[in-house]
């Protein structure tokens, strides 16, 4: 029996909430092995038919997908746009339930032939036109082989690509030191040279140079003539671990598209537990990092033309001051929440009078706040 309106809403909402305690929870377990979920490859969803990529929760849910059903490819539509370009779905397929929410005053503007291609119903809430539609991978329909597209049709290898995308960018790369950083001062990347580089795990000492190299470019487009994430992307401030969490999404993006291992850096290991403490709070700040990777992973293939299909229009999202004062809240709170456990480990090594005199400190603040 199909599902009705709200069924559809509140599955929708409660598919993204158990991804997203699943990406918490695997986050925790990989603190000791400096390994995130999105080490494993993060291949954006594309649509088919529309050339278009998969975003926010919608990403997730499809990304998801193809881990548990290992698909081949993280390619989709809906039915009636595979039966458009004469690619039936498979007997028996179960779909995928994506959805998309648009301003009523966008409706025009947006992507006609899509909507018309929709299976399901629309419904307008708060000034917003919300759409569900079931979508296929390109594994579930039959005739599909003309349908298996490559990201790159090129005969050059990965590492080729790479140098030649990062030309393309124009990134200014010098090769120096032990250090892989970028400077926002000098807007400068500079990299050890790939001789220093070693195996790490999996991963070659190519595979982890050219993973280093990525990571370093997206932090490379947070400069204010690209896509302008300065708010955020000083390095030593405490808004920077959130730059570290778009340019992991940006590089394990990067690094499935261009087929190249994404490899886990023990410096990052100390902003994990700042992403645990804002993510459990708020896990819509780990789709803003996303969306921010995306949009810097957009600028970049602009810049590049490197795709071998006509790039379609992204909405490009932009780092405000609200936004970057709200990562200052959370900031305080860890800062808060670390000098109190700090305390509290150190509590048997205290003095009888030192810990009179912070419990003296803790019953005169209660007594203020109440």
């Amino acid at each position: 029996m199909p599902m009705t309106w709200e069924e559809k809403i509140a599955y929708h909402k409660n598919r993204s909430n158990q991804i997203a305690q699943s990406i918490i929870e695997q986050i925790e377990e990989g603190i000791d092995k400096w390994e995130m979920p999105w080490h494993k490859g993060l291949p954006q969803a594309f649509n088919r038919v529309t050339g278009k990529y998969y975003g926010g929760n919608n990403l997730l849910i499809l990304w998801e997908e193809c881990l548990k059903k290992d698909y081949s490819q993280n390619v989709w539509a809906t039915m009636r746009q595979w039966n458009r370009i004469n690619s039936g779905v498979k007997a028996g397929s179960k779909g995928t339930l994506v959805k998309f929410v648009i301003p009523q005053n966008e409706i025009e503007e947006y992507d006609q032939l899509e909507l018309e291609l929709a299976d399901d119903q629309a419904d307008d809430v708060d000034g917003f036109r919300i759409f569900f539609h079931y979508v296929f991978n390109v594994d579930q329909v039959t005739n599909n082989r003309q349908n298996q597209i490559g990201i790159f049709d090129t005969q050059k290898s990965g590492f080729a690509l790479i140098d030649e995308f990062v030309e393309k960018a124009e990134v200014d790369v010098e090769h120096k030191g032990n250090r892989a950083f970028y400077s926002v001062k000098n807007d400068l990347v500079t990299m050890p040279h790939k001789a220093s580089f070693k195996s790490v795990n999996d991963a070659t000492p190519l595979e982890n140079y050219y993973a280093t190299l990525l990571h370093e470019i997206i932090h490379w487009t947070g400069h204010p003539s690209r896509c302008d994430r300065s708010l955020i992307n000083k390095f030593g401030t405490p808004r920077y671990a959130f730059e570290e969490l778009i340019a992991e999404l940006g590089t394990a993006i990067l690094t499935t598209q261009f087929q190249n291992r994404n490899v886990p850096r023990l410096t990052h290991a100390k902003y994990v537990r700042n992403w645990l403490t804002i993510l459990k709070n708020d896990f819509n700040y780990f789709l803003q990092a996303l969306k921010l990777s995306r949009t810097a992973i957009h600028w970049l293939f602009e810049k590049t033309e490197i795709l071998p299909f006509e790039l379609k229009d992204h909405y490009n999202r932009l780092v405000d001051e609200k936004f970057a004062e709200s990562l200052d809240d959370y900031v305080k709170e860890i800062k808060a929440d670390t000098a109190l456990q700090k305390v509290i480990d150190s509590w048997d090594e205290l003095d009888e009078a030192a810990r009179e005199r912070i419990m003296i400190f803790i019953r005169n603040e209660f007594s203020e706040k109440n």
